[in-house]
């Protein structure tokens, strides 16, 4: 059973009196940067103590490419931005903005692999293309492609 998710949306009524629900509107642009800070901030921060405290190198064979911190990156990065967003709709940094990621069109929470294509394969469009690129809306580029939005929490 998929949780609804409450939002704040744009309800009119038309001449025949059916009601029209708008599409909710896009966050503002300076919390969803501020909860990009928190959420790669504290990234940081955790992959910087692991790296301090766990000397992980010892347990990788020279002969593997690829360095300690990314791996150590990528664990955290799909632990705490991820799967935070398949489950909760929000990151840390999102719950503390009050903003949540749910589908244009359900309104609801996004799938594993919508998540997966929205953070992984989209985030790199994010940084490229920046926030200002959006719709009347405020929805970010990377967002439409996906089918997602970031709107404020209740």
């Amino acid at each position: 059973m998929e949780k609804k998710i409450i939002m704040k949306t744009n309800v009119n009524k038309t001449s025949t009196g059916i009601k029209v629900v708008a599409p909710p509107k896009g966050a503002k642009a300076g919390d969803r940067i501020l909860a990009g800070f928190i959420d790669f901030g504290f990234l940081f921060i955790l992959v910087q103590l692991t790296n301090h405290f766990f000397d992980l190198s010892s347990l990788l064979s020279t002969d593997f490419m690829i360095p300690t911190q990314g791996l150590i990156f990528s664990y955290y990065y799909f632990v705490l931005i991820i799967v935070p967003h398949s489950i909760f709709s929000q990151t840390l940094g999102k719950m503390l903005m009050k903003l949540k990621v749910v589908s244009q069109t359900k309104h609801q929470r996004l799938s594993l692999s919508k998540v997966i294509i929205r953070d992984i394969f989209m985030r790199p469009l994010a940084i490229v293309m920046p926030l200002t690129l959006k719709n009347r809306n405020g929805v970010a580029v990377h967002d439409r492609i996906c089918g997602s939005v970031v709107v404020e929490a209740r």
